[in-house]
């Protein structure tokens, strides 16, 4: 038996018209195989978001049926009929197949049987040590609008990361690769940026600006959240088409000394009609916010507001940035504040 969509031929037949109705017919020795076929053929088309035709359904019971049965519940559908799903055409049809009987018969698993989306089922899966999702806080919660993961805030998160993952390096450079600068914690810069969201919330935020690197996880997540779009400064320049202008700004030294040289961004995407959010990975002496300033300055666009996940308050970043963007202290906010390296990493979860 085969299950047929639209105007496709069965293997080794002609093409068949979409207004084709042929009757259903099935033989008392047919063998289990065509049964099989059928429910293959089902599935298919449910994966596609197709409907099967009336009786489908019934009939793929079959499986599992002794073959007297099946016939005697093919001759009780053997009535023509035609499915339309939108333009398409169901066609039921019903063509001779040499006998075969599977070494194991199929069944069909009702919905509420199945555990849809797991490629490996729960009783199956390896208990030597627990998956990172059940190790994980999950449970949301809000309090005041503020997300709460297992009675957490996402500063306290990002806090106990940098408390139980962070290295200090050579010339007190806060090293943060296995979470944030290589190896990413998705739900961690979900979190976040969903925070700084709620804290800009209000300001008429038309576009969410950040540099290429670390920041663009977090600034994602953020725009996504306030439902604006997110552009993000590049080098080198990036394509355009003639009379589109070209901005860039030059960064000059990060603070964990690297030469950087510096970053563009294209009038397509930031104007004077927007409202700008800057948001980056870490604020430590400024420069890499002044640099999206000016930037944001040369196309026109108001800086409204700066986010940061970690401030390096030992190096008098914020007072850059507040010089640069003429911001209150209030429109200039990270997720958790370090004080000092000296003695350890010492912060403030703000």
């Amino acid at each position: 038996m085969l299950f047929m969509t639209g105007d496709r031929s069965p293997v080794g037949g002609r093409r068949a018209p979409r207004s084709q109705t042929i009757p259903a017919v099935a033989a008392a020795n047919s063998s289990s195989l065509q049964a099989t076929e059928l429910v293959m053929r089902v599935e298919r088309a449910l994966s596609f978001g197709r409907k099967p035709p009336a009786g489908v359904a019934h009939a793929s019971g079959a499986v599992g049926q002794s073959a007297s049965q099946r016939a005697r519940t093919s001759q009780s559908e053997a009535a023509p009929f035609r499915a339309d799903t939108g333009s398409q055409s169901c066609v039921n049809l019903l063509r001779p197949r040499p006998t075969c009987v599977p070494t194991a018969q199929l069944t069909m698993a009702k919905p509420q049987e199945l555990a849809i989306g797991l490629v490996v089922p729960e009783n199956e899966m390896a208990t030597g040590s627990p998956s990172p999702s059940k190790t994980r806080p999950t449970e949301m919660k809000y309090q005041h609008a503020r997300l709460l993961i297992s009675g957490k805030t996402p500063s306290d998160l990002l806090a106990d990361h940098i408390r139980d993952q962070a290295t200090v390096m050579p010339n007190n450079i806060l090293k943060v690769n296995s979470f944030l600068n290589h190896q990413v914690d998705c739900h961690l810069m979900h979190v976040c940026g969903h925070e700084l969201a709620r804290r800009f919330r209000g300001l008429n935020v038309t576009k969410v600006f950040t540099g290429f690197g670390s920041g663009l996880m977090c600034a994602q997540s953020c725009a996504m959240q306030m439902r604006v779009p997110l552009v993000f400064a590049t080098d080198p320049a990036p394509l355009a088409r003639d009379g589109v202008a070209i901005f860039s700004a030059s960064i000059g030294t990060s603070s964990t000394g690297r030469n950087l040289t510096r970053m563009h961004v294209s009038s397509e995407f930031l104007g004077p009609a927007d409202r700008v959010l800057i948001i980056d990975d870490m604020l430590s002496k400024g420069g890499t916010v002044a640099c999206l300033a000016e930037l944001a300055s040369q196309a026109g666009a108001k800086v409204v507001a700066a986010g940061f996940l970690i401030e390096k308050e030992y190096e008098g970043g914020r007072a850059v940035v507040s010089k640069t963007l003429g911001l209150s202290a209030q429109r200039v906010q990270s997720i958790v504040t370090v004080t000092s390296l000296v003695n350890g990493i010492e912060m403030k979860a703000d």
